[in-house]
């Protein structure tokens, strides 16, 4: 998400299929466990930004 300072903010929200236990990030770091299996699925990015 885009703020009003034109900084980002990230939300990040899973979900255990098996259990069904979930967990919401909002606006702060993932923790280093919810990192790490985000890049082993989906790898890394670069999010290139240009002029509106």
């Amino acid at each position: 998400m885009l703020l009003d300072d034109d900084s980002l903010r990230w939300d990040t929200e899973t979900a255990c299929p098996a259990c069904g236990s979930g967990t919401a990030v909002c606006g702060r770091d993932l923790p280093t466990e919810m990192r790490e299996r985000m890049l082993t699925e989906h790898g890394r990015t670069v999010l290139r930004l240009g002029p509106v």
